[in-house]
């Protein structure tokens, strides 16, 4: 989709499914209103690896289901989460040494 959709819209047509947004609009709360959708899936992961592939520069991921009672939500940006992937994929000096000898 590459037309901007409500978050009304988003609800209706992706119920209970993750959905990555790019150029949300927002209220003066930061409430997502509305925005492009790049993807969507009820599977959270591949939503999430959806975003790092694309790299939108502007971006929201929202569930559009009832979060089951209890649920802990952890907020993290992606491009920190690049940044450690990036780091963890290289060796550190230990490594290289090592293949030295």
């Amino acid at each position: 989709m590459s037309e901007v959709t409500t978050l009304t819209q988003i609800k209706t047509l992706f119920d209970e499914e993750w959905v990555l947004i790019a150029d949300p609009v927002t209220d003066e709360s930061l409430n997502i209103r509305s925005g492009k959708v790049l993807h969507h899936s009820k599977d959270r992961d591949e939503v999430y690896r959806k975003a790092v592939a694309l790299r939108p520069t502007r971006s929201a991921i929202i569930y559009t289901g009832k979060m089951p009672e209890g649920t802990a939500v952890v907020l993290r940006p992606i491009r920190s989460t690049l940044h450690e992937a990036s780091l963890s994929s290289k060796p550190n000096c230990s490594d290289r040494s090592a293949a030295r000898s």
